[in-house]
């Protein structure tokens, strides 16, 4: 009796994360409080306040649908909201992350299959987020108040430019661009920075995709299992990432199996990946494919995705964010 194979590649290919993040804040002042301390001039002012900005380890911003924090190294955790549905958010070392559910992905419509890397740390940037965590720093606000044209006093209320403080000592700060602010001190906000990076290993990368190279291959399929491999070059962003592949066997409507397997790219972005499926499923339906007449046609799916970050690299950025909570001093 004839074995058919009916060879079938799925290439996991993953949209770019675009995501907007528009943020309204309303404030009202009351009355001038009884303990109003007007600054004895506005160099002064802006002297004493964008000081105490810039010793601050960290700014927490809030609004509608978004709490991000930034430590005075630029990085960044938190979470967004984006039609109903949240994604944490991380940036470290200069790249930014997000990860969230299957309803997320398609409420904002990012990915073909969701399921791909849902639940799962995904590479994104800055601008699609529409938060750039390098403009939010303590340093880099306390330098936007010192360079501030114009500053005005109202009640309780001082505005220079698109920041906002109290007009009461110490003048701590209330809004940066629309986004409510409040400055922090101490490690805390690198504590947080640092739990997130833990769970880091295996982020993907969408901007690196996996077109096959050539047909998936069935290898030494018979007692003891099947082998699935394929070859494939990675498209896209230039970046150093892992190709990680997933392959799985079907018939008669059951899946028999799956397997894995890894690798960096090798020369030309090529990589050649090869696994194994083992296991009860597919000796049951060889074991009924070699008693029972007539055809038993089994097919396979395998998906690739780039992946970013290895544990070594997570290894890596939490002794980078130890080294940045010692140097807050506290």
């Amino acid at each position: 009796m004839a074995f058919r194979t009916n060879k079938r590649l799925l290439g996991g290919v993953l949209a770019l994360l675009a995501l907007a993040v528009v943020v309204v804040l309303v404030w009202n002042s009351g009355g001038t409080p009884a303990d109003l301390r007007t600054p004895a001039g506005r160099r002064d002012f802006i002297d004493r306040a964008a000081g105490a900005l810039a010793r601050a380890s960290a700014i927490r911003y809030t609004g509608p649908g978004v709490q991000l924090t930034v430590t005075r190294d630029g990085w960044a955790t938190g979470t967004l909201s984006l039609g109903g549905a949240s994604a944490a958010v991380l940036t470290a070392d200069g790249s930014t992350y997000v990860k969230a559910g299957q309803a997320f992905w398609r409420a904002n419509g990012a990915a073909t299959h969701p399921e791909y890397y849902a639940g799962r740390w995904s590479r994104t940037t800055s601008a699609a987020l529409g938060l750039d965590p390098a403009t939010l720093t303590p340093a880099v606000v306390a330098q936007r108040l010192r360079n501030a044209v114009s500053v005005t006093e109202k009640g309780a209320l001082i505005r220079a430019d698109d920041l906002q403080l109290s007009a009461l000592s110490p003048y701590s700060l209330l809004n940066v661009g629309g986004l409510g602010a409040h400055s922090l001190s101490g490690k805390g906000a690198y504590d947080t920075v640092r739990a997130a990076v833990s769970g880091l290993a295996g982020a993907l990368d969408p901007a690196v995709r996996f077109p096959p190279d050539k047909a998936l291959r069935f290898q030494n399929c018979g007692a003891g299992g099947c082998t699935l491999s394929t070859t494939v070059t990675a498209t896209g962003a230039l970046r150093e990432v892992t190709a990680a592949g997933n392959g799985t066997i079907f018939a008669d409507g059951l899946m028999l199996g799956g397997c894995t397997d890894g690798g960096p790219l090798g020369a030309g972005r090529t990589v050649t990946l090869s696994c194994r499926v083992t296991g009860l499923a597919w000796d049951n339906w060889l074991t009924d494919a070699q008693t029972i007449a007539g055809d038993h046609h089994y097919w396979a799916e395998f998906r690739v995705l780039a992946q970013s970050v290895s544990a070594t690299d997570v290894a890596r950025l939490q002794g980078l964010v130890d080294q940045q909570a010692r140097a807050t001093g506290q």
